[in-house]
């Protein structure tokens, strides 16, 4: 039985939204490159048939980082509302 695919968006770059699917929460830390730089976060790990390169991972996944925000629909995305909720660590 195949299950259904579930995609969500999020902005790639400051002028890009990107639709990926949607694997799992991850825990992972929150690379803000400050003070909670180490800090434990719930991430998600996306799939997408071109855009991911990774070293040392499987092939055309990524984990995204806990405060890069992840949306439904694209219009949700182009207007920066209604983000997924992530579940609590």
């Amino acid at each position: 039985m195949k299950t259904k695919k579930k995609y969500v968006w999020f902005w790639y770059s400051a002028g890009h939204l990107q639709r990926v699917e949607f694997i799992r929460w991850c825990k992972t830390k929150m690379s803000t490159g400050r003070e909670d730089n180490n800090k434990i976060g719930i991430g998600a790990v996306v799939k997408s048939d071109w855009l991911f390169k990774v070293h040392g991972g499987t092939r055309q996944q990524a984990i995204l980082t806990p405060y890069t925000e992840l949306y439904r629909t694209h219009s949700s995305g182009m207007n920066h509302r209604n983000a997924i909720k992530r579940p609590s660590l």
